[in-house]
């Protein structure tokens, strides 16, 4: 299962696994941040609320093509 960090000021999802110097995620005020292991919701905000993926940790293609493959298996 993936964890992944949203950070609501900049509307950026991080993926956990991946996060590097360049995500910099200390700098994130706590506040500002949520911490999830919901896939569907991830998708969401990206679909829905104008959410971008990290460029530098985190790959919107993969995500959505998982997404693909278990909405065929329901």
């Amino acid at each position: 299962m993936s964890k992944y960090i949203v950070h609501h000021k900049t509307r950026v999802i991080h993926h956990s696994s991946f996060v590097c110097d360049a995500c910099q995620i200390p700098s994130y005020e706590h506040r500002l941040r949520e911490d999830t292991i919901d896939e569907e919701y991830v998708i969401d905000l990206l679909e829905k609320s104008s959410y971008q993926t990290c460029p530098y940790c985190m790959d919107h293609d993969t995500l959505m093509i998982r997404r693909e493959k278990r909405t065929r298996i329901v």
